[in-house]
């Protein structure tokens, strides 16, 4: 019997011991492609030591003793953090997805190359100056240098798919910023889509809404290549690796003289897909000749928006195309529709401006110097320390980038007269502000259209009591959103071809506007418009959407209007690129418990607030938004406040994966130090990167 029980311990103890070992292999395993953050590390191409702090959040701050190696280590930091990320951007951008995952990407890959990314950036890249070349080069090596020291521990994403990446190139950089140009707002898709539904619709009554678009009506031909390369877009997007689209950022500022420090106040919101990791990465950025911090593009040298010791900038980079009907064809061997979307005659190289901004010593330099960036749209803006605040198309004190900055710019205004004068907490407070200046405009008008029966009347008193903050708990805020979505849908439904509606109904806010000022317009003028095509049965109409949306919340959320709730609807859900993927599948049945989808989170706000949280289509869908926050304080910089919607790094075994969700979704910040002697002080872990000859 003795005997026995030994022989069974013997058995439970060997099996614990190889769990064990197990244990520890796996976690070698999963944990090998994480950065070294505290450690001196020889890397062959650096020309002197680069010390690289990391704060409490992974934010690494760079400091360099010459401007190759700052440019070499911000390539080699970021590859250490979101190297998947850049390597699927490139071949997302280039049409090559297929190269990469092998399976599922055909469409997606067939779209891309009809946009000619890749042809796009093989001429940017032989129009670049000596100066630039150097920059775009010294950053790809940096990238390459991280590939050879990690190139038997990438990612899991890699041992997953089975998948060598290839060695990073100068046009990479390129093709990487060229594909977030053209899916910050799809590559101009308004002025693909509303010439189409403006002459589907007939809608004369709003034309000062599209007054910015193209006048003349497209031809029959144009509509059809157009059309067609819509549905084109669509059945790529069902095969789930296209980004959700992005939205118009939004920034604004608070002038000198209504802050509690007598400096300006600088914050922006910055558009993104809910992908992970979010498309932007934070970093601080210094050399004897450059101090600057802000977000960065994964893959793209320098920052896309910032600050440095003397000014903040920010802006929207909204690509605009001037002639969207004489760029498109049909291939003679395809039935494909093909866009030149990008210029490529007057498109300039964006590392002209981005690399010069990071020393610009004012406003009014900042803004000579984004005069270069040639992206048909861009908008952009520049304050500095001494008050000057140079926009180059908003000349009030306050600027907004947004598509409904119409009517933003009035709550922006109001708030700050509410705060004056504003602090920094005030400013955090104005940045996530709920109330909805959509509903404010709207429902007067619209509740007029309800007829005060009893299926109707609750719904009256409880909009005369709401008070337009779109709050996570509130039903009110739900039947809203709803109710007027499907009052777009109802007019334009036997209008329009399905695709181009539903193309117009994904234009952030533009949906939102043309309702504003039809119910203004037939408010107005009502006997005038009441027998034209445009507002045949329109009151019927808003009748009729309103039952649609209540039928359709019932569905979804049951009878009990107590139980109906804003947060049900308006939730973010972060998913990996590569979330649905059969080898991800897998990995879950190998026990690799790593989070593919973060969420759902409820959260206040909507596109109509100042907490643009979400473009919002349809209960339950969130396409896109705000992933993003800055507010830079240019009295004192180390009071600068800043957060990602989920998290630094881009490997799923990270702690820094997700940090900064929770933090996120509460409407908080985290601080950034940018004074050099309290960040030597502070005993974040310091990687040193020592080049050869100094081993």
């Amino acid at each position: 019997m003795a005997r026995i029980v030994k022989i069974i311990f013997t058995v439970l103890f060997s099996l614990l011991l190889i769990f064990f070992i197990l244990a520890i292999l796996g976690y070698h395993w999963m944990n090998q492609s994480l950065p070294h953050v505290d450690d001196k590390v020889t890397i062959q191409g650096l020309a002197d030591s680069v010390m690289v702090y990391r704060d409490g959040y992974q934010i690494p701050h760079i400091l360099a003793r010459n401007d190759e190696d700052l440019w070499f280590i911000q390539g080699y930091i970021t590859a250490q953090d979101r190297f998947f990320q850049m390597d699927y951007w490139r071949h997302l951008s280039q049409g090559s997805l297929s190269n990469m995952l092998q399976e599922g990407c055909e469409k997606t890959d067939l779209l891309m190359s009809s946009i000619q990314i890749e042809k796009v950036a093989d001429t940017l890249l032989s129009r670049l100056s000596s100066d630039n070349q150097k920059i775009y080069s010294a950053y790809t090596n940096g990238v390459n240098a991280y590939l050879k020291q990690y190139h038997n521990r990438l990612p899991l994403e890699y041992q997953l798919l089975h998948h060598e990446p290839a060695p990073w190139k100068v046009e990479d950089c390129l093709a990487v910023f060229l594909g977030y140009l053209f899916f910050m707002e799809f590559g101009g898709r308004e002025s693909l889509i509303i010439p189409l539904f403006k002459t589907q619709a007939n809608l004369k009554p709003i034309q000062k809404l599209l007054s910015h678009t193209l006048d003349s009506a497209p031809q029959v031909k144009d509509r059809i290549k157009t059309i067609v390369f819509l549905k084109q877009w669509n059945e790529a997007q069902t095969e789930g690796y296209l980004p959700n689209l992005l939205t118009g950022a939004h920034a604004w500022v608070v002038p000198e003289t209504l802050t509690t420090t007598r400096k300006p106040l600088f914050a922006m919101n910055l558009p993104g897909m809910y992908d992970l990791p979010v498309i932007y990465y934070e970093i601080h950025l210094y050399s004897p000749l450059k101090n600057a911090s802000g977000f960065s593009l994964p893959g793209f040298p320098a920052l896309l928006y910032g600050y440095n010791s003397s000014l903040a900038w920010g802006g929207e980079y909204d690509l605009w195309i001037e002639n969207p009907f004489a760029t498109a064809y049909t291939n003679k061997d395809s039935d494909f529709s093909f866009f030149n979307v990008f210029n490529s005659s007057s498109l300039s190289d964006p590392g002209d401006a981005l690399f010069q901004i990071l020393q610009a010593e004012n406003a009014i330099e900042g803004n000579s110097i984004l005069e270069t960036l040639k992206i048909t749209g861009f908008s952009w803006v520049c304050v500095d320390t001494f008050g000057n605040v140079v926009d180059n198309s908003h000349p009030s004190k306050v600027i907004h980038f947004n598509s409904i900055s119409h009517w933003m710019d009035q709550r922006t205004d109001m708030l700050m007269a509410e705060y004056s004068p504003v602090s920094m907490i005030d400013c955090q407070q104005i940045q996530i502000d709920n109330r909805s200046v959509l509903a404010e405009h709207l429902l007067p008008l619209l509740l007029h259209f309800l007829p005060e029966n009893a299926e109707c009347q609750e719904w009256i008193n409880r909009f005369k009591k709401w008070d337009k903050n779109m709050r996570i708990g509130d039903p009110e805020a739900l039947v809203f959103e709803v109710w007027t979505q499907k009052i777009v849908e109802n007019i334009f439904l036997k209008k329009c071809n399905p695709i181009v509606l539903k193309s117009f109904m994904s234009l952030p806010g533009m949906w939102q506007s043309a309702l504003i000022i039809l119910l203004y317009e037939y408010s107005n003028n009502r006997d005038h418009l009441l027998n034209t095509p445009l507002f045949d049965s329109f009151e019927q109409k808003i009748l009729l959407s309103f039952q649609d949306a209540i039928h359709e919340i019932e569905r979804d959320q049951g009878k009990d209007v107590l139980k109906w709730s804003w947060g049900k609807a308006h939730a973010l859900t972060f998913k990996h690129l590569l979330a649905d993927m059969e080898a991800f599948a897998l990995s879950r049945s190998l026990g690799v418990q790593q989070p593919l989808v973060l969420g759902s989170y409820s959260i206040d706000g909507c596109y109509a607030s100042m907490a643009d949280n979400c473009i919002h289509q349809g209960i339950k869908r969130c396409s896109g938004g705000t992933v993003a926050r800055m507010i830079v304080d240019l009295n004192e910089l180390d009071n600068t406040l800043s957060i990602l919607s989920t998290g630094q790094s881009g490997q799923m075994n990270d702690v820094h994966y997700q940090d900064q969700v929770s933090l996120f979704t509460r409407g908080y910040y985290h601080p950034n130090l940018f004074d050099l002697d309290k960040i030597k002080k502070t005993g974040w872990p310091c990687f040193i990167g020592i080049p050869e000859t100094h081993r």
